[in-house]
């Protein structure tokens, strides 16, 4: 009879209600007690953040571990070599020579190895020397050459090609001719007082006044103080020779400066009118 009613039933417990201890699984099916085209309620979730540990705390604690158990391992070690050597002294006694002779081998081959390295070292360091010695030697030969190249352009050297200057070689021409009148005049005299003596006179000499008008007033000056005194004069000429020679020979720049190719040619003038 049941089974074929329908219509309403009622129940005969309508008050009580049914407490379920799990959360129901999603249904993608709507369902009477739902409202159509809603989703289900979004339930809040509160996320607890992971403690985080920090490194070097874990790399201590490690430590601590793998510390304490070598520290457990030797102490098993040596009171299993206690107790073997209380059973069987004899085998310990063996094995402690032969730890003794290993011990020995390895402290050998390192002192070997040590001096193998010195000696290394020192063969690097004795071929460091030899090399640093050629490489002066190198250098010191390499400045004979220069010096001597200098030597020979020196000697070889024309100071007339680079005179310039029309008064000077006026004025060297009139000295030559003047002591070469003095020497003919007087055989006795020497070529010091020669030289000294055709300077006086040329300090007085008429041919002189006529270049000295086309010469400026500092010129004037300076040409008569280069007259009366010799080592002014040559100075003067050595100065512009020096400028000269560095000018057109590049590669004496980097070995001389004017002041030092000054000095050469002044002693290669000198020695140039000694020998005239």
């Amino acid at each position: 009879m049941m089974e074929h009613y329908k219509g309403i039933m009622l129940c005969n417990r309508p008050q009580a209600s049914i407490n379920l201890d799990y959360h129901k699984p999603f249904v993608s099916r709507v369902t009477h007690a739902e409202p159509l085209g809603y989703n289900p309620v979004k339930q809040l979730q509160i996320h607890q953040p992971i403690k985080q540990i920090k490194p070097i705390l874990s790399q201590h604690k490690e430590w601590l571990q793998n510390f304490q158990k070598h520290a457990k391992e030797k102490k098993t070690a040596l009171h299993y070599s206690q107790v073997q050597s209380r059973l069987h002294p004899d085998r310990y006694q063996s094995n402690s020579d032969n730890q003794n002779q290993q011990n020995d081998t390895k402290i050998q081959q390192t002192s070997l190895h040590q001096n193998q390295s010195t000696k290394v070292e020192e063969i690097q360091q004795e071929q460091l020397n030899q090399q640093t010695n050629k490489n002066e030697l190198g250098d010191e030969i390499i400045d004979d050459q220069e010096l001597n190249e200098l030597l020979d352009f020196t000697k070889n050297l024309d100071f007339e090609q680079y005179i310039n200057d029309l008064e000077v070689k006026t004025v060297v021409e009139a000295l030559k001719k003047r002591i070469e009148e003095i020497r003919i005049e007087n055989p006795q005299l020497s070529q010091k007082e020669a030289t000294k003596k055709a300077l006086k006179q040329n300090n007085n000499n008429p041919a002189q006044k006529q270049i000295k008008k086309h010469v400026t007033i500092q010129e004037e000056e300076q040409l008569q103080k280069n007259l009366e005194k010799k080592e002014t004069n040559l100075e003067s000429v050595a100065k512009k020779i020096a400028e000269e020679i560095l000018q057109k020979n590049k590669y004496l720049r980097n070995i001389h400066s004017n002041i030092s190719m000054q000095k050469l040619v002044e002693t290669e003038a000198r020695r140039f009118l000694q020998k005239e």
